[in-house]
């Protein structure tokens, strides 16, 4: 798996509040973590987030009821 980033704002006022938002993957474990920092004055000052799970490969196919017509 692979996630790439295709763009970052550039911040006007470096030392005004910010946040950003990181997704931490564990792939031996099949989890995500996604947090959510945010600093002021270029300290950190808050993170909150949550984790899940997450599966890999091909989606499963409906289905199919042969009784159906």
């Amino acid at each position: 798996m692979f996630l790439g980033w295709d763009y970052m704002d550039i911040a006007v006022d470096p030392c005004g509040k910010r946040s950003i938002t990181l997704d931490f993957i564990n792939s031996r474990d099949k989890r995500i973590a996604r947090i959510t920092f945010v600093f002021e004055q270029a300290q950190l000052v808050a993170a909150e987030g949550w984790q899940h799970s997450f599966k890999s490969g091909q989606l499963p196919s409906p289905a199919v009821n042969s009784n159906r017509k």
